[in-house]
């Protein structure tokens, strides 16, 4: 008999932690802006750059201008990001008639990590795309 009882008080308690659990995972959320440090490679193979699309994006945080080529040197794609996407679709899409079926991403070190996986999911969204690849320093 008083297995049941501790089972009755028991039972509420459960309950009340679930519904705790539950009203946080609704009402957090992820903080996808947040700047991350990556250590520098050790390992890696280096890509050369005359068989590849390479998409510069320059700047800091959420304000990122992003180029065509290996340089900050040409003309920045649209800021608008639906134009900018289109642009750097178009841009892949001609490294494929020219034979170029990878990427390489070279992104500046203040760049949030969303701008960088909003690139690459564009890049991974062509057809034909044998490989994406985020350029990184190498290690001295």
């Amino acid at each position: 008999m008083a297995g049941t009882h501790r089972q009755c008080v028991l039972e509420p308690m459960i309950d009340v932690t679930f519904l705790l659990l539950i009203f946080f995972l609704i009402c957090s959320t992820m903080n996808q802006m947040d700047s991350v440090s990556l250590p520098p490679a050790y390992l890696g193979t280096a890509v050369n750059e005359r068989n590849a699309t390479v998409i510069t994006i320059d700047g800091n945080g959420v304000d990122s201008v992003v180029y065509l080529g290996s340089s900050t040197s040409g003309t920045p794609l649209s800021a608008d990001k639906e134009t900018q996407e289109t642009e750097i679709a178009k841009a892949i899409e001609q490294g494929l008639l020219n034979g170029k079926e990878q990427v390489v991403i070279r992104a500046s070190g203040e760049i949030f990590q969303a701008e960088v996986n909003r690139i690459e999911l564009v890049a991974a969204s062509v057809p034909g795309i044998h490989a994406i690849h985020l350029a990184v320093r190498e290690m001295r």
